[in-house]
């Protein structure tokens, strides 16, 4: 990496896949390390891919996951937590009240909403449940009775099929 001007740290442009760019302005070198906060608005937060959006929340401690998570609105925590790892879903929708919970369930596709509310233990996925509108909890009721082997549960799920040889 080069350095601007010949003297100071080392500058590091951020691109991501969707050919979003973070500007300086919102990156500051911590001093004494070569670390590099980012501040920037939640709603800027929200004008990020959803899939860069759980790219930056993963890569961060869990403090730090659950306060990024808190502040965002639901319907793009539900986006970015739809692109995030199962087990870092779980943690995050265990850190947030029952009614953000059940806010952000309710803007996620059922399938998702579906697998999330099943890796959870059963009395804080029936709070969530309890929380939404009762006709998105019906059907997320009916999903989850669905096992992956019935025609229900299989249906459910994303597949992918490779080439036979």
């Amino acid at each position: 990496m080069g350095e601007v001007g010949g003297s100071g740290p080392p500058l590091v442009l951020l691109l991501y896949p969707s050919q979003s760019i973070i500007s300086w302005k919102y990156v500051q070198l911590l001093s004494g390390s070569d670390l590099l906060h980012l501040s920037v608005s939640q709603k800027k937060l929200s004008h990020l891919h959803p899939a860069d959006l759980a790219d930056i929340i993963e890569d961060l401690s869990g403090r730090e996951r659950s306060a990024i998570f808190y502040a965002l609105d639901a319907e793009t925590a539900a986006e970015a937590l739809e692109e995030i790892d199962p087990k870092i879903q779980k943690a995050l929708i265990e850190t947030i009240s029952v009614e953000k919970a059940s806010d952000i369930v309710e803007e996620m596709s059922p399938s998702d909403a579906a697998d999330l509310l099943a890796d959870l233990p059963e009395e804080r996925a029936e709070e969530i449940l309890e929380g939404m509108e009762q006709e998105k909890a019906e059907d997320l009721r009916e999903l989850l009775v669905h096992s992956d082997e019935t025609a229900g549960g299989l249906m459910t799920r994303p597949t992918s099929a490779s080439p036979l040889e």
